[in-house]
């Protein structure tokens, strides 16, 4: 019974305009993160969204050059300590 009081309650504040429905793909859902175990890129998509964090992709490669660029820079240091 309380789901048709639910139904009508929200049937009714969409006529008046209060709510609006649209459309949310499933890989746009961010309510999974916290019902579904989601898996790899899913769940970091999702992840970076939830946190503000930005994309994955981007950040991973940008944090690699960094790392690299520091390995070089140190084994350059140690070889002409050497």
């Amino acid at each position: 019974m309380a789901k048709h009081i639910g139904y009508f309650f929200i049937a009714d504040r969409i006529k008046k305009g209060e709510v609006k429905i649209s459309y949310c793909s499933t890989t746009n859902m961010l309510a999974d993160v916290f019902t579904k175990q989601l898996q790899g890129s899913t769940f970091k998509k999702m992840r970076n969204v939830i946190l503000n964090l930005p994309d994955t992709d981007k950040a991973n490669s940008k944090h690699r050059r960094v790392l690299e660029c520091e390995r070089r820079n140190k084994e350059k240091n140690e070889s002409k300590e050497k």
